[in-house]
């Protein structure tokens, strides 16, 4: 037998290289099938867009848009989210989480503090400061109000801080959700037309994006006029234009062509977020980024989001079938190709792992709905608010505005004037909800004792609003309207409205494409839920801390 040879130093330190990167190589790589990861994976989320656009769309759009995602990917053409809150914090907080409201407590866009008494911005943080932009109305944002880990938080994690995130997108409830606590946001002002972030991400603007804020990007569209881009003859809704229910958005006007010399000056820059030009200008942004930061070019997986918001304002100002939703869906069409385009250069799609999917879907616009016959209304939140306070005075003296906000679909009331009056929470919450029911337009209310308890009926609106629920902050009782009902705020006009749990609000699309990944029209019932612990599970990594979602195995069937 011969003598056992003892390493050396260099034997060693040889051997212990290898193994760490055999271990390191395992961790953060698709093991199972021995292939590399992707070079970038990119989130689209398009603010707005329901699930069935797409599909009554897909004939007459281009090659290299919406139809190279159907082409070359697989359309999940049965998407809904489980929750009820289809507002659009909340949607695009589920996309990055795999959660609803219980996990990443992002219950709206806005939700009230009894405590504090005040109303809470998902996004806003004081204590971080807007970069780029300077007014005493500014309100600081970073995704502090977020109770979960993110999809993107997860990857650099992973990575050990390797991989880079990235998230851009007209609104900055859409940019810091999608970002997560480890990535860096960037979202478009209404006020100038830059983009900026906060603090939480840059001390200063990185010089490439002050560069590309001096261009003025949205400034030139001035002279912008938003004429049809096909033959009026070709669009299935052309008669559907310059109908009285629509919105005469700051002068923006409610037929073709819509010209932006026409609208009030002042307002200039947020109109332009609500025509097709405003995605034009989150694309222009998206490419000095990609180029500037040299995304998926280093050697790791970078994730880049990007939230288109246009079609949610023009769905919101004309409804969802209207010329301007159709028209803007062709250009849409085109913007999503010259960004795939944009990746091919920089990347190489082939190397691109991509998601696309929606926030929420819309209803049609009340009074439109209508003249068909059909039930429809709307419900003044105001006038909510006072019949239950008057309700609370005639049942005691000291409840005197017991009321305290309607916000999201919740109803808070004042704990400490129940307590100072001898009535219970709970007493108060039951004879409020029996009262509530009888308001015209009101399906059904939820207490908060009930969802506390689980004491709902077993039924697909009850899950989805006890998916909309958190125990901290939503209210004492849970508002769902009538199918074609919406809640409105008086001198806030929005024909067209969203935020209910009906499928004509939970109903998105979702498509991926990708590195081995097979075309195929999937059909059975899943939801943005699914993409987070889809793509933990594509990557080799823990999905979110809050996911709830399952893996999509279509997704990872090449894998």
């Amino acid at each position: 037998m011969k003598p056992l040879r003892w390493w050396s130093d260099t034997d060693r330190f040889k051997f212990c290289t290898l193994y760490l990167i055999a271990v390191f190589a395992c961790i953060f790589s698709f093991s199972a099938a021995g292939q590399t990861l992707p070079k970038l994976v990119l989130i689209v989320v398009v603010d707005q867009l329901r699930g069935d656009y797409i599909d009554r769309m897909k004939h007459r759009f281009g090659d290299g848009g919406f139809r190279y995602l159907l082409d070359n990917g697989l359309n999940y053409s049965n998407a809904h989210f489980r929750h009820g809150s289809t507002f659009t914090a909340t949607g695009h907080a589920t996309i990055v989480t795999g959660g609803n409201a219980p996990e990443h407590g992002i219950i709206g866009n806005t939700w009230y503090d009894p405590v504090r008494r005040k109303p809470i911005y998902a996004v806003a943080d004081p204590g971080h400061k807007i970069v780029g932009e300077s007014g005493e109305f500014l309100v600081g944002a970073s995704p502090r109000n977020l109770l979960s880990s993110t999809i993107g938080d997860e990857l650099v994690t992973a990575s050990r801080g390797k991989s880079r995130i990235f998230s851009v997108s007209g609104k900055d409830r859409s940019a810091i959700t999608l970002a997560g606590f480890l990535g860096k946001a960037y979202w478009y002002s209404m006020k100038s037309g830059h983009y900026v972030t906060s603090d939480y991400y840059h001390n200063n603007l990185p010089r490439w994006m002050s560069s590309w804020n001096a261009k003025d990007i949205a400034k030139v569209r001035k002279i912008f006029d938003w004429v049809l881009s096909k033959k009026r003859a070709s669009y299935m809704f052309e008669g559907r234009d310059d109908r009285p229910e629509e919105s005469d958005y700051f002068g923006l006007g409610r037929a073709f062509p819509h010209r932006m010399k026409d609208v009030d000056q002042s307002s200039f820059y947020q109109v332009l977020l609500a025509t097709p030009e405003g995605d034009q200008v989150t694309l222009d942004f998206v490419k000095e980024l990609l180029s500037s930061e040299k995304l998926g070019q280093r050697g790791y997986t970078d994730m880049l989001a990007v939230g288109f918001s246009s079609t949610d304002l023009i769905g919101h100002m004309f409804g969802p079938d209207s010329l301007e939703v159709e028209d803007n869906l062709l250009r849409l069409d085109r913007t999503l190709s010259q960004l795939f385009s944009a990746i091919e250069e920089s990347v190489g799609l082939d190397s691109t792992l991509i998601v696309l999917t929606a926030d929420h879907g819309v209803g049609e616009i009340p009074t439109i709905r209508a003249k068909t016959g059909q039930l429809a209304g709307v419900i003044d939140t105001e006038n909510i608010l006072k019949k239950v306070n008057a309700w609370g005075r005639k049942k005691s003296s000291a409840l005197q505005d017991v009321g305290l906000a309607l916000l999201s679909s919740n109803l808070y009331l004042d704990s400490s004037l129940l307590l100072e009056s001898g009535w219970t929470t709970e007493k108060a919450e039951d004879f409020l909800a029996a009262k509530l029911i009888d308001i015209d337009g009101i399906a059904r209310v939820y207490t908060r004792h009930d969802l506390e308890a689980g004491r709902l009926p077993r039924d697909v609106i009850s899950a989805r609003v006890a998916r909309s629920f958190h125990p901290v902050r939503s209210g004492n009782l849970l508002l769902v309207p009538e199918s074609g009902y919406n809640f409105v705020t008086p001198g806030i006009v929005v024909p067209a409205s969203h935020g209910t749990p009906y499928n004509t609000d939970t109903y998105v699309p979702l498509l991926f494409t990708g590195p081995e990944i097979q075309s195929a029209a999937i059909h059975r019932r899943v939801g943005p839920e699914d993409i987070a612990p889809t793509l933990a599970a594509y990557l080799g990594i823990k999905a979110p801390d809050g996911s709830i979602g399952e893996v999509l195995k279509e997704v990872l069937s090449g894998h």
